[in-house]
């Protein structure tokens, strides 16, 4: 890994394009990722994509059955993207995509390429699936004002965002387009966003930013931003305070209310500290490169760090776990 060199994305040196990826798997089904460590990614760390036939016009199911779950993600500029290459606009190319109880820690910290994203979870054209359980932690980069928790887009239906937590992603400004949820333009059909705690400390981001509610249902999240109390939620071009979102979507069961955690400052460094190693990702690798079924440290994998993490913000998880997401596999 090498940042870009200026503009541009030039490959000498082994730098950083916005076209490399740590995994990059083109129309799969039937796949499974599961506790792996991503780290300083290029641009993204896990890039799907579905491509529709190019000179087909229209949209078709190209890649169904996917399932991300219990992985740990460092640095980068996106974590999970399953939006492109090849989209005609014309309907949905994914199907029963899963993306449950990841780490995501600093997105965007890098600024490999030199751009300002900081992209967490990116849904585009899903026609079914689930992000839940995933924690979303601590952009710390102040010049990383492009920012996404979960971005949902293009022609997506029936996907359910629920028990996730997004602390820590911060920004100065309440950009009209940026949400720590955001939902964009574009057909939508039976979206759900529940159960979700999305408490921007520190930040002004607005917690939620969509462009249209009709099919959108929100339920039991807590809500909290340093943003003014009155653009905390967008919708096709106004603002609102929690009081209005509420009686302009029925948000059932939601409030709006810092919540406290126990330790929710912890991130990847801190957990190196705890186990006497120095906190760089490079004394990480030096480390891990070492692993063996003969010298096996459970210390060094992403379920003990991902358990850490969690403890730091009471170990919420998504009940339904990744198996039962995907029975014809497990």
């Amino acid at each position: 890994y090498k940042q870009q060199i200026g503009e541009g994305n030039e490959g000498a040196e082994g730098q950083a394009t916005m076209f490399n990826h740590n995994t990059y798997f083109s129309d799969a089904n039937y796949t499974i990722s599961r506790n792996n460590i991503f780290l300083r990614a290029s641009s993204i760390h896990q890039k799907w994509t579905a491509n529709s036939p190019k000179d087909s016009g229209t949209d078709q199911i190209m890649s169904s059955h996917l399932l991300m779950d219990g992985n740990l993600f460092v640095g980068g500029e996106i974590g999970v993207s399953a939006g492109g290459n090849i989209d005609h606009n014309t309907g949905h190319r994914w199907s029963n995509v899963n993306v449950i109880d990841n780490v995501m820690l600093a997105i965007g910290r890098d600024q490999p390429t030199n751009r300002t994203l900081g992209w967490y979870i990116q849904a585009s054209d899903w026609q079914s699936g689930n992000i839940c359980g995933n924690y979303l932690l601590h952009n710390d980069n102040p010049f990383v004002t492009n920012l996404h928790g979960i971005l949902i887009n293009g022609h997506s239906s029936n996907i359910t965002a629920s028990f996730n937590l997004i602390y820590g992603l911060k920004k100065g400004t309440s950009s009209t387009n940026v949400g720590s949820i955001t939902i964009n333009k574009g057909p939508k059909e039976e979206i759900r966003i529940t159960d979700n705690l999305l408490q921007l400390v520190d930040s002004k981001i607005r917690p939620v930013v969509v462009d249209g509610i009709e099919e959108i249902t929100f339920m039991n999240n807590k809500y909290f931003s340093e943003a003014d109390i009155e653009v905390w939620f967008r919708s096709n071009g106004k603002d609102y305070s929690f009081d209005a979102w509420n009686s302009l979507v029925v948000d059932t069961d939601s409030s709006s209310e810092e919540l406290s955690f126990l330790d929710p400052e912890r991130t990847f460094e801190t957990y190196l500290l705890s186990i006497g190693i120095n906190p760089t990702i490079e004394n990480f690798v030096a480390e891990a490169s070492q692993q063996s079924k003969h010298n096996w440290r459970r210390a060094l994998t992403a379920q003990q760090i991902n358990e850490y993490i969690r403890e730091g913000y009471g170990s919420i998880s998504c009940p339904n776990k990744g198996s039962t997401y995907f029975p014809l596999i497990n």
